[in-house]
């Protein structure tokens, strides 16, 4: 991610496939320590959903337990925790 001050992102796009939205979540995952304020998320409209069960996993490894990492920090890595939304 370029911008590291990112605020708001909003995934709507029904070209997007299941990998194609876990790779955003992935990139944001790998660059969370670097994000200086607290992001927020959306996942909406008629894309491919996450992958996985949102859960806590050490490591994570899914897009779903990616965002409960990014959501609750449960690995207290003291980064900014997210807001994350995700509907269909």
């Amino acid at each position: 991610m370029a911008a590291h001050n990112l605020a708001y992102l909003y995934l709507d796009n029904t070209a997007m496939s299941q990998a194609a939205v876990d790779g955003v979540i992935a990139r944001i995952y790998a660059d969370r320590a670097l994000f200086t304020g607290n992001g927020t998320l959306l996942i909406g409209g008629n894309n491919a959903s996450p992958s996985g069960v949102y859960q806590a996993a050490n490591p994570p490894t899914t897009g779903k337990e990616k965002i409960y990492s990014l959501v609750n920090d449960n690995l207290v890595e003291g980064f900014k925790k997210w807001t994350i939304t995700y509907s269909f």
